[in-house]
């Protein structure tokens, strides 16, 4: 499942800037700076959905799903 939503947000990640790419102006001042911080957030975003379907491929459950792992209880001594 968890793959599943990392996979539907890099495909809309990589939709967005398919779609904002050539409509981002390449100017200096303001707009200028705003295309290289949403750029680089949008390489931000895709590289974090890309690592996390890497890491899921290869990652195995410890516990079965549904059931937490209950922390020991610590006593007191003093």
């Amino acid at each position: 499942m968890r793959k599943n939503r990392l996979l539907l947000c890099l495909l809309l990640t990589l939709f967005l800037i398919y779609y904002a790419g050539p409509r981002l102006p390449i100017d200096s001042g303001m707009a200028g700076f705003f295309t290289v911080v949403w750029t680089s957030f949008a390489i931000l975003v895709a590289a974090g959905n890309i690592a996390g379907i890497v890491k899921a491929r290869g990652s195995i459950p410890v516990h079965p799903a549904g059931k937490k792992q209950r922390r020991p209880v610590r006593s007191r001594s003093n």
